[in-house]
């Protein structure tokens, strides 16, 4: 998949609450783009949040929000961007998740904010391996790394085949960090395969702005 997302989360907020289906608030998605300055929109429609169709869907709920947007994208190269302070301060004291990936270069990164502060940033791409790695792996991800094992100098992650099967594939890092990072999402919406097209309940309300 090619994503540009970011999840934020409010201090109290439950494991898995996406999976409760709460309702899109139209007036809390106003409010959430006033604030990271996205103000070019004329029109907006009621959609299913699908994190990687192109344009900009927003889905604001009681305590998360998610925004995919190409914008988040450039947070992570454009280091005087304040985009990231801007979506801190939606939940203050709360979390927040942004990653970004892209199919044609095996590229990915991901952070992770808690109380404002940064604990992980991870990323790399098909040509350097590991670019960023700093903090220790979150719950989400050490069973990934506990199954994996370096061999010939670089890191190789085991997971079964999608569908079931008993079937172990071998991943590099850059074939194997997106799905690394979207494992951190279970902490908004549960436990789910994050190999799979959707990765988040397929019943969520949001918009699509234009």
């Amino acid at each position: 998949m090619t994503i540009s997302m970011m999840i934020g989360g409010s201090s109290d907020l439950p494991e898995g609450y996406l999976n409760s289906l709460p309702e899109h608030d139209a007036n809390f998605a106003t409010r959430i783009l006033e604030t990271l300055g996205f103000n070019n929109f004329d029109n907006r429609k009621p959609v299913k949040l699908i994190p990687d169709v192109q344009g900009t869907i927003l889905g604001a709920y009681e305590k998360v929000f998610v925004l995919c947007d190409e914008r988040v994208r450039k947070c992570f190269w454009q280091p005087h961007d304040d985009l990231l302070q801007k979506a801190l301060s939606i939940f203050p004291g709360g979390t927040l998740f942004v990653i970004a990936s892209k199919d044609s270069s095996n590229t990915f990164r991901y952070r992770f904010f808690e109380n404002g502060t940064l604990i992980r940033d991870h990323g790399g791409n098909m040509d350097e391996g590991v670019t960023v790695d700093f903090g220790p792996p979150l719950p989400e991800e050490e069973p990934a790394f506990r199954n994996s094992r370096v061999i010939d100098g670089e890191r190789i992650f085991f997971e079964a085949r999608v569908g079931g099967s008993r079937e172990i594939e071998e991943y590099t890092i850059d074939a194997y960090g997106e799905t690394l990072g979207l494992k951190i999402t279970q902490r908004f919406i549960g436990k789910r395969d994050p190999r799979h097209l959707s990765v988040v309940p397929a019943s969520l309300n949001a918009e699509m702005f234009f």
